[in-house]
């Protein structure tokens, strides 16, 4: 929704990564914006486990295990340990939704 505000292209429908996403976006900011309101790129890794990762179990036993073999990332799938990463999610979301509310403070998006 930022990046929409931000320019006329839409990157809705665009088939661009989070990644590039997220450097687009950065890339905005002004010098002073930066402290405020940057995006951690670590949180690509967070999404691309999640969203491309798979999820196994041994016999019926919990908790599960998620694998995602491009980032050699297998861990144990607990509430516990979801939950920094989590956080760390939603603290970006903040920072956008931030920035948005003080560039476009009568935007729908950002109320």
């Amino acid at each position: 929704m930022f990046l929409t505000e931000a320019k006329s292209e839409n990157y809705i429908t665009k088939w661009a990564s989070l990644g590039k996403l997220v450097k687009k976006y950065n890339g905005q900011l002004s010098r002073d914006e930066r402290s405020l309101y940057s995006i951690d790129a670590s949180v690509v890794k967070i999404r691309d486990a999640v969203a491309h990762g798979l999820v196994s179990r041994k016999m019926k036993s919990f908790p599960l295990t998620l694998l995602h073999v491009a980032s050699g990332l297998e861990v144990e799938m607990t509430i516990e340990r979801f939950k920094k990463p989590r956080v760390k999610v939603r603290e970006q979301i903040d920072r956008i939704s931030a920035c948005g509310r003080k560039r476009w403070p009568k935007s729908r998006w950002w109320g």
